[in-house]
């Protein structure tokens, strides 16, 4: 992987923490979560001028991921609310690895390398460490603000 393509990989990785960090202080999580996601819109909608509108096509591929994004930031907002941003923060984003392994497998019938097998062993590991290293955490987690 080139040099450029790694900072720019890492710089995003930063910004993503960073926002997330920020979202949890926010008095609404959710409100601040949204403002994120239009945000977002804006700053992408005029790359089109210079990409192009993509393939008729992928309009239904768009549209799907356009309700999984919806989703996703009203579920992450209404988590930061719900907790601290050390107990959700790696729940959201610790997972994915794993979410992606049991739906390539089910959906798609992926069969993967035994070394991506391992490393994606080793993330959960790490997840379940820091999730569950202080018995108070089950605590800082109001199950109510999800009902």
């Amino acid at each position: 992987m080139e040099s450029a393509t790694i900072l720019v990989i890492l710089a995003c990785a930063m910004a993503t923490a960073l926002l997330n960090c920020c979202l949890r202080n926010e008095e609404d999580p959710l409100a601040a979560a949204f403002m994120v996601a239009i945000g977002g819109a804006v700053v992408a909608l005029p790359t089109l001028c210079f990409v192009g509108l993509p393939d008729a096509a992928s309009a239904p591929y768009l549209a799907i991921s356009t309700v999984l994004g919806c989703v996703y930031w009203i579920v992450l907002g209404r988590a930061y609310a719900a907790g601290e941003v050390g107990l959700i923060y790696p729940l959201a984003y610790g997972s994915a690895p794993i979410w992606i392994l049991m739906l390539s497998t089910m959906v798609f019938q992926e069969t993967l390398p035994p070394k991506i097998l391992a490393v994606i062993l080793l993330i959960s590991i790490g997840l379940f460490i820091v999730l569950f290293s202080s018995a108070d955490r089950s605590k800082l987690l109001d199950r109510n603000v999800f009902l």
